[in-house]
């Protein structure tokens, strides 16, 4: 399968609480975004 990049810009506040929710749930950043993204994509079928 193809991959795209998709690259946003955080503030350092989100991006830290970001980091403890990857580390307290043993993600990947690449997974942990993915999968909001997925979340949302099902929510809206």
């Amino acid at each position: 399968m193809l991959e795209r990049n998709i690259a946003i810009r955080v503030d350092e506040e989100l991006f830290k609480k970001i980091k403890v929710q990857l580390a307290d749930n043993g993600m990947t950043m690449k997974d942990y975004i993915i999968s909001l993204i997925e979340e949302d994509l099902l929510r809206k079928i």
